[in-house]
């Protein structure tokens, strides 16, 4: 979770999101982590939803371990 105010995400990219939970697919996402670290992973996005004014991405690593993600924090995915 990140400690910056919330900045909402361009809704194309929040359309993108939520195309690769519905394909369920394994895609490259590059993020930033708690600590403000710029991260790349192979995931598979399982959930995008709004919670407390922001909008969270929930992605599965090695199909075993979940990831909650908030969003502004989520930089590219397959780029």
């Amino acid at each position: 979770m990140s400690a910056t105010p919330y900045t909402p995400i361009d809704c194309s990219f929040h359309d993108r999101l939520e195309h690769h939970a519905v394909l369920g697919k394994t895609v490259q996402i590059v993020f930033r982590d708690r600590e403000g670290n710029r991260r790349e992973r192979e995931v598979i996005i399982r959930d995008v939803f709004t919670r407390d004014g922001a909008d969270w991405v929930v992605v599965h690593l090695d199909n075993r371990d979940e990831l909650t993600l908030r969003a502004d924090d989520v930089l590219s995915v397959n780029e």
